[in-house]
């Protein structure tokens, strides 16, 4: 099982779109097809339920995981 986090490294967020970095899409692509996907995300969830909706990945994965609806939020989310 792979696990892929969100973070500024993938995602790259504008004032009026969002967009994953060249590639990341293929990479999503070949992986789904080998083993059971699960994405992990750090951060709120109905802020990150909207990014990952907007870039259009729910179907690339069989479970999603966002920390605030896990109750894991970590200190340094909450500044």
């Amino acid at each position: 099982m792979w696990i892929l986090v969100v973070s500024y490294l993938l995602i790259r967020m504008r004032f009026e779109n969002m967009h994953f970095i060249t590639g990341q899409y293929d990479r999503l692509e070949k992986l789904h097809h080998v083993e059971r996907d699960v994405f992990v995300s750090l951060g709120y969830g109905q802020f990150q339920s909207d990014n990952i909706k907007s870039l259009g990945i729910e179907a690339y994965f069989d479970t999603i995981v966002i920390s605030e609806r896990e109750g894991l939020i970590v200190k340094w989310l909450q500044h």
